[in-house]
């Protein structure tokens, strides 16, 4: 049975991949070896004291939302562990997303960016109000889940290693600026590539660059087009979302160990 795995080349929690077998950045992966590892830093908030104590976290979206949906879906039948959604923050007006949330009664924030600031300004303005509102609900991580903004600034130091992505490809493949949604499926299908998929990793300050936690993998089809692939991918991000969380977790709670015994 095919299964994702994660960047120790650990087998993960979660159900078979659907298209392929799935190796995390430091083993065979389809998409190469990992980029270099971030050193240990402040951390956001006091780990949780006890091994069944829930770990409040925020999620950032741009779009629809099945990405959150997935994470709703999996907190309400337990299937993420001591993960809970504290807080749910959307940068565009009239994303589906914040309604997802209010129906699962999810606190749910519009913060947008002010275009009246130039590009940079606009970026640290925005990460410095959505770090507000992610400290005022306490939550220990960040999980961006088709969030199209770039963050800067303390956010990246507070919560470093802390912030998880989810990108629709294998990457470093069709990464960084500018490579989001379609676009990445088109780039993917003019490369001429025979197997795509979707890169859970940890957020730096670069775009797309920082390590790897996991990947799954479906193949690229003769016929396939951008919304094919698409659609194909978005069913592996549902399940790679998941377990990227409890991967998270299980990183988090193994330092918090290493420090409590230290």
């Amino acid at each position: 049975m095919n299964r994702a795995y994660a960047a120790d080349g650990r087998a993960i929690a979660g159900g078979p991949a659907a298209a392929g077998d799935t190796t995390a950045a430091g083993g065979a992966a389809a998409a190469g070896g990992a980029e270099n590892g971030v050193t240990a830093a402040s951390v956001a908030a006091e780990p949780a004291a006890d091994k069944n104590t829930p770990v409040p976290f925020a999620v950032l979206v741009s779009g629809n939302g099945t990405n959150l949906q997935a994470l709703l879906d999996a907190e309400r039948s337990d299937r993420l562990g001591r993960g809970r959604v504290a807080l749910v923050i959307s940068d565009r007006r009239g994303a589906y997303a914040l309604e997802r949330a209010r129906l699962a009664g999810k606190k749910a924030l519009l913060i947008e960016a002010d275009q009246n600031l130039p590009k940079e300004a606009r970026r640290r303005d925005l990460s410095d109000r959505i770090l507000a509102a992610v400290r005022e609900a306490q939550a220990e991580f960040i999980v961006l889940a088709g969030f199209l903004s770039i963050l800067k600034g303390p956010i990246l130091d507070t919560y470093r290693e802390r912030i998880i992505n989810i990108h629709p490809s294998l990457l470093p493949k069709f990464g960084g600026p500018g490579m989001y949604g379609e676009r990445v499926h088109q780039a993917v299908l003019a490369a001429g590539e025979t197997v795509s998929g979707c890169t859970v990793h940890i957020v730096d300050q670069g775009t797309d660059t920082g390590p790897i936690l996991l990947q799954r993998t479906v193949p690229v089809l003769p016929k396939d087009t951008p919304e094919s692939l698409a659609e194909r991918i978005h069913h592996e991000e549902h399940i790679a979302i998941v377990d990227g969380v409890l991967e998270l977790l299980s990183r988090l709670g193994n330092l918090d160990n290493r420090r409590a015994s230290s």
